[in-house]
């Protein structure tokens, strides 16, 4: 089992155009989370206990993405975010989709957080909703304001930077120092 087993499984769901969207998206959270994915099956082995080497590279590290975001000092905010990945053409395709939802992040308990593959390009931002008195303890610079939904402002970074920003996740998640380098 491996890329071809994960390759045919997109081609089964009848979508394999989420793999070019979800694996460079996965890459970025794995470097912010200060690794790379040759080290992903040591990774998911320390802290899960189990290698999922046939699944999709996404579902394998969302998994140790929120393991190490429930372990930081922003874990109140970022374990109640729903996370979604995309492909979008530009800031307009984000905007329209967190526009469809109107309800207030308050009444939802939730918050819808973004990651985009900008059209054709290796960029990946990440896109979240924030009220204004949580910006400047959640949210480090550089960051752009795009617009304001119920009473919240978009905020938009560079997808590693995002996750990067609550780090450093070294100490949170296992790992065998002697494989690092």
């Amino acid at each position: 089992m491996g890329w071809l087993e994960v390759k045919d499984r997109y081609q089964q769901q009848g979508n394999p155009e989420a793999q070019k969207v979800e694996d460079p998206v996965a890459r970025r959270v794995l470097q912010g989370l200060g690794f790379v994915e040759r080290q992903l099956r040591q990774l998911e082995y320390l802290n899960i206990g189990q290698v999922g080497q046939d699944l999709p590279l996404w579902e394998r590290v969302k998994p140790l993405m929120c393991m190490a975001f429930n372990n930081t000092s922003a874990a109140n905010v970022l374990t109640i975010c729903h996370y979604d990945v995309f492909k979008i053409r530009n800031d307009k395709d984000v905007i329209e989709r967190l526009k469809e939802d109107p309800r207030p992040i308050v009444e939802t308990g939730v918050r819808p957080v973004i990651f985009a593959k900008v059209g054709d390009t290796s960029f990946c931002n990440a896109y979240a909703l924030w009220r204004r008195d949580e910006i400047g303890e959640y949210v480090h610079p550089p960051y752009a304001a795009l617009c304001e939904i119920n009473n919240s402002l978009l905020i938009m970074q560079d997808l590693k930077w995002f996750v990067e920003q609550y780090g450093p996740y070294d100490r949170i998640l296992s790992w065998n120092e002697t494989e690092k380098n």
